[in-house]
Parts: C-alpha cells; structure tokens; sequence
C-alpha cells in the first residue's frame, strides 16, 4: 500500500477509503486466544485498527496481523506503550525495530498499515518537539527496511490536530518514500468548543491543505467516564468525513473499556457487550449498520484484500 497525495492506494493502485473499528487484541484477544476478526469482518468493515504493546511476542503479532488479513480486512496494528507520553516514543520504536518483530511486518508489508504509537504526547507537546521526535521515529523506522504507510497520532492523547496540519508536510518530506498518513482521535467535546461548524472546518482545512488524515479514533461519547451521548458530534465527524472521503476507525468493538482515572468499566464504549457481531448494542448497531453514513453504508473492500485467500 501507499500514499499518494492524501489518499491511501493498495498493491493494484486502487483507492481507500479507511472505513473499521479499533480492537483491543492485545488485552482481549491475545491472552484468551481468541480471534474476533471474523465476528468484525460481518460489519463490513475494511479496516481493524489493532491495539497492540510491546508485550506482544513476534508470533502473536504474526498471528493477528494474518488472522486480520483471513477475514478480508486492512490490518492497522499500533502501539499503545507511549499513550500520552512522547518520550516514550524511543520504546515504541525499540519494539517496532526488534528484528523477529521487523520481519514480521515485513512479512505483511504489502497489506500493512503501522500506526507507530497510538496517541503519544500529552497537551503540552510543541509542534517543534513532535517533528524531532516523529523525524526520529521515520528514520528508524526506514532504517531497518521498513516501506509500509505510516500512521501518526497527534498528540494530547490523539486529539491535537492543530499539531498535525501544522507539522505534516515536513514530516511527510523526511520520509524518502513519502508515505505517511496522520490521524487525529476525535473526542472532541461540544461543551468546550467543538460545535458541528468547528468540526467541520477543521477536518475540511485538513482537506484542502492535501494532507493523507484518518479520524483514527471516535465515539459517541468522551473517554473520561461520561455517558452523555451528545458530548461528540459524531454525526458531523461521519458527514464531513464522507463529504472529504476522510478514512475512519471508531472506537471500540467492545466489550467496552475501562476508565483509567476510577477504574470502572463503560461499556457503553465498546460497540458489542461480548466481542460477538450479534450483542451489537445500539450504538454499535448504529455506526456499524444503520446508519447512512456508517460501516455497513460507506465502506468498501479493495479487491486485493477482498479477494485475499
């Protein structure tokens, strides 16, 4: 796969637009052997953005990553080890470089997203201090023989878009391949500012400024413990988004996560109340089925994935 202006292409140049869920296989999946790929695949979706850290053995990664491909989806697999901490990028990177876990991604290059740390930084991260470190983290990357796109989160917890619009083109310039794509966690409230005007405004300047972005993370709802479902202007995220032809990857298939300030679970975050297609729960039903502009509605498999055995 590759970028080319601010669109992705796979292998037989075809055009795609990301439309899936984020999974917490790491966590979930992995210690249960399990495998919900095929339970997600029923969605529709073309994309599985894989929550992965640096526990994971090459194996099981190797493992995922097929298991993803098998139920004819685009594997977007991250890791969650820097979270709100740019400088634990260098231990994302110590992971990513290991070199069982690079032939690993070798191995599935030509299919392969790799998101290289989900939402690192926190809300002071400078755009000076986010080029160093994601210059860094290219070279590294590129170094040890890597070419899949990669995916950068912005920082403050993936929310800062600001950063991303502000550093994208040089960052996409130091890549000798030019194929990096930049994604922004959408949990943005209404309370504070984001209003259907000002979320539009921002996605659409990302458009017309011709940067490759993905909504990598969104919900109906906040992260903080809130179930107040008006909190994120979902609505306006999935409109302008299809207006834009701006990839997507809602946040999560369930069962739901836990909020790390209390410790309690909000299963009103994850789409399923059991990782199974049929526990779909309203929300879940809502942007993976029903609505107009949801999983079912707007995504499209490329053939060489669809057609993949």
């Amino acid at each position: 796969m590759h970028v080319a202006g601010r669109y992705l292409y796979d292998v037989r140049n075809e055009r795609v637009v990301l439309r899936g869920v984020n999974k917490m296989t790491i966590w979930l999946d992995v210690p249960a052997k399990l495998n919900s790929f095929p339970e997600i695949e029923r969605t529709g979706s073309n994309v599985t953005r894989i929550v992965w850290n640096d526990t994971g053995s090459a194996a099981d990664l190797d493992l995922v990553i097929s298991q993803c491909v098998a139920a004819h989806m685009i594997p977007m697999v991250e890791d969650h080890d820097a979270t709100g901490d740019l400088s634990q990028l260098p231990r994302v990177l110590a992971y990513w470089t290991r070199p069982d876990v690079v032939a690993v991604l070798k191995k599935h290059s030509e299919y392969l997203l790799l998101n290289i740390a989900n939402e690192a930084g926190n809300d002071t991260v400078t755009d000076d201090a986010f080029l160093a470190a994601y210059t860094s983290a290219i070279r590294a990357l590129r170094g040890v023989g890597l070419t899949m796109p990669l995916v950068i989160d912005a920082p403050d917890w993936g929310k800062n878009l600001d950063v991303l619009l502000h550093t994208a083109d040089r960052l996409t310039a130091t890549d000798p391949f030019h194929n990096v794509m930049y994604s922004v966690h959408m949990y943005w409230r209404y309370s504070q500012g984001a209003t259907d005007p000002m979320v539009a405004q921002k996605l659409h300047e990302s458009a017309t400024r011709n940067i490759p972005l993905i909504v990598g993370e969104f919900s109906a709802y906040v992260t903080d413990g809130s179930s107040d479902k008006d909190s994120v202007r979902y609505n306006t995220i999935l409109e302008q988004c299809a207006a834009d032809d701006i990839g997507w990857i809602v946040w999560e298939w369930g069962p739901g996560n836990m909020d790390e300030k209390t410790g309690k679970m909000m299963p009103w975050m994850g789409l399923t109340t059991d990782g199974k297609f049929s526990t779909l729960n309203g929300w879940g039903k809502d942007i993976a089925l029903d609505h107009k502009l949801g999983i079912a509605k707007t995504s499209r498999r490329p053939a060489s994935v669809a057609n993949r055995r």
